[in-house]
């Protein structure tokens, strides 16, 4: 994944990209750079890949069944002024649909859940928002437990699109922002899928020894999305992780949050099941443990996603 030029990830990726595009299949070139960038930005060929994806998603746009805008809000974060870029699917009728917004983790963003989007606007009828969880994608800012201010404001920008009705469904650690959001009632409800929530941030060994450490593929991940400089000790990673646990925040005691959904496989290497079943229980929370599955029970998500999705088109509209 790191190797450059022949045979490297990002080559190779990106001769398969160019084969979709000498077809004029713009979206599947899109998604197919999406993957030669994958798992983040950390050098100059990702970020040439990356560019690459945009252009043509771009490019598919032209041909697109339904109303897409790529567009910018400038939103405030701890003093400064930001731009807050995101792409939109339109419902039909944009003013009587609610806004969902959708976004993927710490290696997967907003281009890249394209057609989950797709999927998503199709099924609730939502105009749909995909964004990238802040320190990645096109996000200025370093991925921080204060990151909540920076969605305060965009949400409070966004809302007006639709009938007042705000959601979020994310993924991953991107699910992490989609269950503080309905803890704080910035959004009207909320569905995280994978979501490290405090257990996994303190890098206990609970349960069956789950945990989310960077051994397990996030040394080179993580300094990006925090913006450190490069390979960073293993000791400044997890300090980072332990400031977003919940515990460490003091929002484990009386939780009164908006409704919320905490989905997970049974045998996730990053997430404990503990940051599922903690919240058995509290008012407004549904929890659901997919047996037999990984991270984000993505082997078997579609088992449940009708539940998800009748489920947010009752809390939304």
């Amino acid at each position: 994944m790191w190797t450059e030029g022949p045979g490297g990830w990002v080559y190779e990726w990106s001769l398969l990209a160019e084969e979709a595009e000498k077809k004029n299949d713009y979206l599947l070139a899109s998604l197919i750079y999406g993957c030669a960038k994958y798992p983040c930005l950390f050098n100059e060929s990702k970020h040439e890949a990356f560019n690459k994806q945009l252009q043509a998603l771009l490019k598919a746009t032209e041909t697109f069944p339904y109303k897409f805008e790529r567009k910018v809000e400038m939103v405030t974060y701890k003093g400064i002024t930001i731009p807050f870029v995101y792409h939109i699917i339109y419902a039909e009728n944009p003013k009587r649909a609610p806004v969902l917004i959708l976004s993927g983790g710490i290696d997967t963003y907003k281009m890249d859940v394209h057609m989950r989007g797709v999927a998503l606007a199709k099924a609730t009828g939502a105009n749909i928002i995909m964004i990238d969880m802040p320190g990645t994608g096109e996000s200025q800012v370093a991925s921080a437990p204060d990151n909540d201010l920076l969605y305060k404001d965009f949400i409070t920008k966004i809302r007006p699109i639709g009938n007042g009705k705000v959601g979020y469904i994310a993924f991953s650690f991107g699910a992490y922002w989609a269950a503080r959001l309905a803890m704080a009632h910035l959004v009207d409800a909320a569905v995280a899928v994978g979501a490290p929530m405090n257990d996994a941030f303190l890098n206990k060994k609970i349960e069956d020894g789950t945990i989310l450490q960077p051994k397990l593929g996030m040394r080179g991940i993580l300094p990006y999305a925090f913006k450190l400089d490069g390979v960073v000790p293993d000791a400044v990673l997890l300090n980072k992780l332990k400031a977003f646990s919940l515990e460490q925040l003091g929002l484990m005691k009386n939780i009164q949050t908006a409704p919320l959904i905490l989905i997970n496989g049974d045998n996730d290497p990053y997430i404990p099941k503990s940051d599922v079943t903690k919240f058995e229980g509290i008012a407004n929370i549904e929890t659901k443990i997919i047996p037999n599955s990984g991270h984000c029970a993505s082997t078997k998500i579609g088992e449940v996603m009708p539940w998800v999705i009748g489920w947010l088109k009752e809390k939304l509209n």
